[in-house]
């Protein structure tokens, strides 16, 4: 094995030590009364894998969702090791941490920067606001969409290197896969057109219309992908109406909730399962400020585009993949979920790593040295915090408890957290019912399915 070889080994394999590190103690974990009780009890999963559980999930709408990938994940684990919630947490786990090593192998392939490349894979692999997607059994549906994307991005890495029909058709299973997991990465044709701008640079060598025509077929998926997620999300009631959502209020929350990202990014405090939509409708003042603070750092990435085009297109890449989930269709009753960051988050990632190295380029020795400290720091306290936050997946009722403690008028949370109690205290169960009718009077409305809770998207 080459030095080369042997430093990408060794930064995979820390990766994929620090992601187990923090993760893998879920296994010790069951099931929360948010999904988990709706999913893992659709009857097929009890049958076992065989050709009509197969059938079953590539043409249901179960729950309101299309993902065959992740209903044959669980199908197939069920089928080797029962209904074991532990074994369902471990694979998530491992899932999170390959992709991890994963987005470090893109990133320095197409770089040819291990440096910044470990950085901003390792952020992916400690930020806790990640914990949702990985500690969530619920969410296989992230944490495997996510790792064929990057298997994606790594066969592009490839690709772009030296076009060829293999390499591409590798890109397109790929990218299908993913979809086939979660659609989430139906943005993924514009982020790889983002990456021929910087770093592969295809752009200014080929062309944007030989680009945008390879991409044809990706994009052809990404709208199937499309139509059948709003024919399953609509099958179920999540898709909420334009008049009790009107469109001038989708806008100020998406700015808002862009916003909401950033600081959530920065300060990953005070992080819950669901933060509810504000029941007097949107801030506007706070929309202003966040269309302000967008704004500027778009002009700023836009100045730099030429000097730091890794700024630009991280930018662009976190803007861009939050569309589908940023509230302009509304879903469920969330403002925003740390979930939707998951893919995104990569976009800020690379581009802070990618600025620090390149502030960091022409300095003397000893600062490079104490900014490796000070990043080395930041992981640590990123992968604590992420720690901590996977204990509030402990069991239903420490979920919903902390989700009351963090946020306010959570009528989801008071009703699950009734859920959870009725069994062992039947009397604050009832005054968490309570508290959810006094928030909204419509809480326990006519439900899509018999065990599905307002917002359990």
């Amino acid at each position: 094995m080459t030095a080369p070889a042997r430093r990408h080994f060794t930064a995979s394999a820390l990766l994929i030590a620090l992601a187990l590190a923090i993760y893998l103690p879920v296994a010790r974990f069951g099931l929360v009364n948010y999904d988990d009780d709706v999913y893992l009890v659709a009857p097929p999963l009890a049958e076992g894998l065989d050709a009509h559980s197969v059938a079953w999930a590539f043409t249901t709408f179960y729950h309101s969702n299309w993902h065959p990938l992740t209903w044959l994940s669980w199908l197939t684990e069920i089928q080797l090791f029962g209904p074991n919630a532990g074994v369902l947490h471990a694979d998530n786990a491992l899932l999170h941490a390959l992709s991890g090593a994963l987005l470090y192998a893109a990133l320095a392939r197409m770089t040819r920067k291990p440096i910044p490349s470990f950085l901003a894979a390792a952020l992916f692999a400690v930020h806790p606001m990640h914990v949702e997607s990985v500690a969530w059994i619920s969410e296989r549906k992230d944490v495997l969409s996510v790792f064929f994307g990057l298997c994606a991005l790594l066969a592009y890495a490839r690709y772009a290197e030296r076009p060829r029909l293999s390499s591409g058709l590798l890109v397109a299973a790929c990218f299908a896969l993913s979809l086939l997991a979660k659609p989430m990465l139906v943005t993924l044709p514009f982020g790889l057109l983002l990456l021929d701008v910087w770093p592969l640079s295809r752009s200014d060598r080929e062309g944007w219309r030989r680009l945008v025509l390879e991409k044809v077929p990706l994009f052809a998926f990404s709208a199937v992908s499309c139509v059948l997620t709003w024919l399953a999300q609509s099958s179920g009631g999540a898709v909420r109406t334009g008049a009790a959502y009107p469109l001038t209020a989708r806008v100020a929350s998406a700015l808002s909730g862009y916003a909401a990202y950033l600081s959530k990014t920065l300060a990953p405090t005070h992080l819950s399962v669901l933060y509810p939509r504000p029941i007097h409708g949107p801030d506007w003042a706070d929309a202003a400020l966040s269309a302000a603070l967008l704004a500027l750092i778009s002009a700023i990435a836009w100045r730099e585009r030429r000097r730091a085009p890794w700024l630009a297109v991280g930018w662009a890449w976190f803007v861009g993949t939050l569309v589908p989930v940023i509230g302009l269709v509304p879903l469920g009753e969330h403002s925003m979920a740390d979930r939707y960051a998951y893919w995104p988050h990569i976009g800020l990632f690379v581009a802070l790593a990618f600025s620090l190295d390149a502030g960091l380029a022409s300095r003397r020795r000893p600062l490079r040295l104490a900014a490796g400290a000070a990043c080395a720091a930041a992981v640590a306290w990123l992968a604590a915090l992420a720690s901590a936050q996977t204990q509030v997946w402990r069991d239903s009722e420490t979920l919903w408890r902390h989700a009351l403690d963090v946020t306010h008028d959570n009528y989801v949370a008071h009703a699950n957290l009734g859920r959870a109690l009725q069994a062992t205290s039947p009397a604050e169960a009832q005054a968490h019912f309570g508290a959810a009718l006094a928030i909204n009077p419509d809480a326990f409305r006519p439900l899509a399915s018999p065990n599905e809770l307002p917002g359990a998207r």
